[in-house]
């Protein structure tokens, strides 16, 4: 095994003990390390092993550069740590479910943390409704419209608002508000499950269409 497969495999063991303390769901497929797919390059860095990603990213709006078509549609559960754009989220909804018109894809990725991703502008990741995203710190109307295999999302921190749609018809079953939120968009979560935090949360989105 080359050095490279070496210290790549010992990171995904950190990472991955990461994603699931952050929130990731449990897949229960068993890690085969000749099922790796490694990438770096000046864009970042991914390590793949079986249905589970960690992706690096130096550069916005190149995440396809480093999740493969080969394998984007294996992947269960991913962690992105970096700022993504609409291009990156394009991505993500095909690997969810859904592509930029809202049609079904073959994706197969149930649990996304972006805990430690940062939302910012510029890209296209939903044809259908809007073209370009100007808002940093949002997570965008229509952003997972229709990704009916994600069933659970972990937010970064820093986001303050919710758009309109945002999860509506995805395949979303909990869901926890970030602290910082401050508004949330019309029928954010209609037509998927949704498990408050606590009452508290309830009372202070009183309007929102569950």
């Amino acid at each position: 095994m080359s050095r490279f497969r070496l210290v790549a495999t010992a990171l995904l063991v950190a990472l991955c003990a990461g994603f699931y303390s952050c929130g990731g769901g449990n897949d229960e497929t068993p890690l085969n390390n000749d099922d790796n797919s490694n990438i770096s390059n000046e864009n970042g860095n991914s390590v793949i092993v079986g249905t589970t990603a960690m992706v690096q990213l130096k550069k916005v709006g190149a995440l396809s550069t480093l999740i493969s078509d080969n394998v984007k549609f294996n992947i269960t559960n991913l962690r992105i740590i970096g700022d993504i754009n609409g291009d990156d989220i394009a991505l993500i909804r095909e690997m969810a479910g859904a592509d930029t018109k809202g049609n079904e894809t073959n994706g197969k990725l149930t649990n996304l943390n972006l805990l430690n991703a940062n939302l910012v502008s510029g890209g296209t990741y939903y044809n259908g409704i809007t073209q370009d995203i100007f808002l940093n710190n949002e997570l965008w109307q229509y952003m997972f419209y229709k990704c009916g295999s994600l069933t659970t999302i972990v937010l970064p921190n820093n986001i303050e608002h919710i758009g309109a749609f945002a999860l509506s018809h995805s395949g979303i079953t909990s869901f926890t508000i970030p602290n910082n939120i401050q508004t949330i968009g019309s029928e954010a979560f209609y037509m998927c499950i949704y498990n408050h935090r606590t009452t508290k949360t309830n009372q202070k989105y009183p309007s929102v269409n569950l």
